[in-house]
């Protein structure tokens, strides 16, 4: 009978956790359902996504997520389709969304082009470049990879050179011709900027014309003259094969060629990105502190609707390990969503130094403050060989990122780090072509002629590890950084930006508070507190302080850490919830002390451990990481055992808290119990009629004729003064019921 009153109370108190828990499931479900962005795709198989100029190497991800979350849906909506009758799903880029399309950059061009070539991989894909105003110099580049061109009767494409003057190295004509390769003959694409060559129009010995170069059929017929480089309309390039033969001057003419419906497909374009920016300012040590403070800027940021983050480095030493992940969470934004990439523009400061080129690094583009330097990390900076080691690959994999997989990266990661190197930038005495090599290798490479010594630039960079000053960073044979502005304002306005309209996310008091809360040692008391007035609040049933103000301390622990949150921080709240759950079932429902318990504190303690650590595991040091998150807590309950154990002792005696505890009456003449009742057991309590004298939910005191006992309910909740009857006796257990 015990056990079924225990169960039935236990039911009763799971009903009301197990109610309040799904209530809150399901208002993170719906939060999580309503508060997500979904990209509205057409019912065709097709998107148009535009290409802003000038190009940048954040456009080319953006085509090549956009087109991949469209891909995928399709798939997934054909999947019962067989692949026979299943129709080719189609990209169209739309280069001229702003009439014309231009940029100086090779590299963001070259990185456009290779997104398409991946993305035909996936297979189930056609894409088609769009033209209905005018594309130059190296927006040229991704033009050519795709599938098919279409032109309007007005479009006209060429000219890679235009009056800049630009010399193209081996590099970037091999470039040109591996991205056309099989496609376009040779000299159509080469005369875009090569001026003196002649196209002529040949037969090849299979019948079929081609085109060559003059000097490959000096018979041939002349289609292109020397003079000047090519710029093709739609006549010359249908007739030299660039273009298909019927012009689209617009989207619903380019529909009808396609085969699609005009509404649906204007349905499917994308919209042209407009930026919403954000400055945050970082200061200080890197350490862990400031990474818990820029990500919640960050989130104050976002939360704001911004998209485009302008980074203002002033940090310099701390620690390397917070700088690698301060750089791993700056890359990240930009896959936070595949559709609407957060950008980060990195504006290093003349205060900016050391680890904060890692930083700076892992932004999608850099600006340079005038006198601002990159580098410069000294050699007792990092003394562990495994972060070391670290830092060399993360810095080997973001200079990838930034000027390509070339032999250079590994020579300036390593001079990043090296007092000992020495890099110079060569040229290549026929070609022109531009590297950077080790000056110590100079003499071996007679073709070669030195351009610029890049490290040591100066007498007192002798002894230091590689820093390239503003005008060497952004310098375009180098290429690390883009460009160098006097202060942050002409930074903004050459963002496009104005500086009055541009927020600074900063600290305020609530983020302040949350500062403090998370400091590891708050966290400790915090915790400390929470777990010590939850204990008092399962001893001392009647008085509801306690168990508010544990809710309070454990609220602002999870409030404090909600910034940072995601879906980790969710997990972390459901694992705590079911840890309660489970040591509320040990307390009421399951006699003694076990698994259920164990298990209950375990989870709880994880989920606090959890929130601090900020994400899941991924390997064993990982998990080491997580253990020692946890430990602290270890500390916290102790602290509360000993707090609970003090409140005991020395709290009901002290006038100012006596009020807080029951005591029995102070008559020394009244026992709880009289010596023959104590020698007879407890057994003739049963049938007695007494008084609560505290709410019993389920323990509390009660009073029988003029003795007080502890007293435990058949399940029930019973209000204070209370009649009841002794219904049971378990042991030194006295179980009462309610009398009506």
């Amino acid at each position: 009978m015990g056990i079924r009153m225990k169960f039935s109370f236990g039911l009763k108190f799971l009903g009301l956790t197990i109610c309040d828990f799904f209530t809150l499931l399901l208002f993170i479900i719906a939060f999580l359902f309503f508060g997500s962005a979904a990209i509205a795709n057409a019912p065709f198989p097709a998107i148009v996504v535009p290409v802003t100029t000038p190009f940048e190497s954040e456009g080319a991800k953006r085509i090549r997520n956009l087109a991949l979350e469209a891909l995928d849906k399709f798939i997934l909506e054909t999947k019962g389709v067989p692949a026979a009758e299943r129709p080719v799903f189609k990209l169209i880029i739309d280069f001229n969304p702003e009439g014309k399309a231009f940029t100086s950059e090779f590299g963001p061009a070259y990185d456009l082009a290779q997104s398409l070539r991946l993305l035909k991989n996936r297979g189930s894909l056609s894409i088609f470049g769009w033209v209905h105003g005018e594309v130059q110099r190296h927006a040229v580049l991704p033009l050519l990879a795709c599938d098919n061109i279409y032109y309007s009767k007005d479009a006209v494409v060429g000219g890679v050179i235009g009056d800049s003057g630009e010399f193209l190295s081996n590099t970037i004509r091999t470039a040109y011709d591996e991205i056309t390769v099989g496609r376009f003959a040779k000299v159509v694409i080469r005369k875009m900027y090569s001026p003196d060559l002649v196209i002529v129009k040949a037969t090849n010995p299979k019948g079929r014309e081609i085109f060559v170069e003059r000097g490959e059929d000096p018979q041939g017929e002349i289609v292109v003259q020397a003079g000047k480089e090519g710029r093709y309309d739609f006549s010359t390039a249908k007739a030299l094969g660039i273009s298909e033969q019927e012009p689209a001057d617009d989207l619903g003419a380019l529909a009808s060629i396609l085969r699609l419906s005009a509404k649906s497909l204007g349905d499917a374009t994308a919209s042209s990105r407009e930026f919403v920016p954000w400055r945050i300012v970082l200061t200080g040590p890197i350490n862990p502190e400031l990474f818990e403070r820029f990500k919640r800027r960050v989130s104050r940021a976002v939360g704001q609707g911004a998209n485009c983050l302008i980074l203002q480095f002033e940090c310099g030493q701390g620690k390397a390990e917070s700088a690698l992940e301060i750089a791993s969470f700056i890359r990240d934004l930009e896959k936070s969503s595949r559709v609407n990439p957060i950008k980060t523009i990195a504006f290093h400061t003349t205060q900016a130094r050391d680890l904060s080129l890692i930083m700076s690094l892992a932004c999608s583009k850099i600006i340079m403050e005038e006198g601002a330097s990159l580098g410069s990390m000294e050699e007792g900076l990092i003394t562990n060989p495994e972060t070391r080691m670290r830092v060399r690959a993360q810095l080997e994999e973001l200079l990838q990122d930034k000027i390509g997989a070339k032999p250079e990266v590994k020579l300036l990661a390593e001079a990043f780090l090296n007092a000992s190197s020495r890099i110079a930038l060569v040229v290549q005495k026929i070609t022109g072509e531009f590297k950077l090599i080790d000056s110590e290798d100079l003499v071996n490479q007679p073709a070669y002629k030195l351009e610029l010594q890049i490290k040591p630039f100066a007498k007192e960079d002798e002894n230091k590890p590689l820093r390239l000053r503003a005008e060497q960073a952004v310098d375009s044979r180098i290429g690390v950084a883009n460009t160098v502005a006097k202060d942050v304002e002409s930074a903004l306005i050459s963002e496009n930006f104005k500086p009055e309209s541009v927020p600074i996310s900063g600290t305020d008091w609530l983020d302040e508070l949350a500062e403090f809360l998370t400091h590891p040692w708050t966290r400790v008391v915090l915790i400390m507190l929470a777990i010590t007035c939850l204990i008092l609040e399962v001893k001392m049933p009647g008085v509801s302080l306690p168990g508010v103000l544990s809710a309070f301390f454990f609220v602002l622990f999870f409030w404090s850490h909600s910034q940072f949150s995601g879906q980790i921080f969710w997990l972390a709240i459901f694992l705590f919830f079911l840890g309660m759950i489970l040591i509320g079932v040990e307390i009421f429902v399951i006699p003694g002390f076990g698994v259920t318990g164990i298990a209950g504190i375990l989870l709880v303690l994880g989920s606090l451990g959890l929130v601090a650590y900020g994400h899941w595991p991924k390997n064993p040091d990982e998990w080491v990481g997580l253990g020692k998150s946890m430990a602290p807590y270890g500390i916290s309950c102790m602290g509360a055992l000993v707090a609970v154990v003090f409140i005991a002792q020395f709290l009901p005696s002290m006038p100012m808290t006596s009020k807080l505890f029951l005591k029995p009456p102070d008559n020394d003449d009244q026992p709880l119990f009289a010596e023959d009742e104590l020698h007879q057991g407890l057994a003739g309590l049963l049938g007695s009629i007494g008084v609560a004298e505290t709410s019993l939910h389920p323990s509390g005191k009660a009073k029988f004729g003029d003795h007080w006992l502890d007293v435990v309910s058949d399940g029930g909740f019973i209000v204070q003064g209370a009649k009841i009857k002794v219904c049971q006796i378990e042991g030194g257990k006295i179980v009462v019921s309610e009398v009506f």
